[in-house]
């Protein structure tokens, strides 16, 4: 049932798509190992065992929607107020802005978008259930954005249940190249 057990080092958006910037060196990279589980897994569970796990990620896929939808859009203040707590103790606003403003120095606008896939992740140890107060929800979205040429550049966001609502916990950008995994592949 498990898709993997994996460390997934990511650093917010900056370091877009395993191209080397110079301005990376300054932002700390995040190391995570946690356990995921694909939605389409998930979905040929039994059907009590899946209702609230369907809907906990249905409510984060919202989140991470709407999320998509002001960056694509250029509303990065109000991706920034969509955003958790801890995000927002880690990254001032100031910080976002450079942040945004290195990743559209190299990589360009993000002209296309489209939603591929979702995961719940657990920490190690932690079984899939009902009691999701320690899930994430990581939706990923396929782009296209205007200085890089890639078939295999994906946005996961990530988003956790703060104060009763999903929230945007993190992003990460990946550029797979020619190697998507087959569960990004469009199907």
């Amino acid at each position: 049932m498990k898709l993997a057990t994996f460390i997934k080092s990511s650093v917010l958006l900056i370091l877009y798509l395993s191209l080397a910037l110079s301005a990376a060196a300054q932002i700390q990279p995040r190391m995570k190992i946690a356990e995921g589980y694909l939605r389409t897994q998930i979905e040929n569970m039994p059907e009590k065992e899946k209702r609230p796990l369907i809907e906990y990620l249905d409510r984060g896929r919202a989140a991470a929607d709407e999320g998509m939808r002001l960056l694509f859009a250029g509303k990065y203040d109000d991706f920034y107020k969509s955003t958790s707590k801890e995000f927002q103790k880690n990254y001032s606003p100031e910080q976002f802005k450079q942040i945004i403003e290195i990743f559209q120095k190299q990589a360009g606008e993000i002209f296309y978008y489209e939603y591929r896939n979702q995961s719940i992740e657990l920490p190690p140890g932690v079984e899939l259930s009902a009691d999701l107060s320690k899930a994430t929800s990581n939706v990923y979205y396929f782009i296209k954005v205007s200085k890089v040429f890639s078939d295999g550049i994906f946005i996961d966001i990530e988003t956790t249940v703060e104060d009763g609502r999903h929230k945007i916990s993190f992003l990460t950008t990946t550029n797979y190249g020619e190697n998507v995994p087959k569960w990004l592949l469009k199907q």
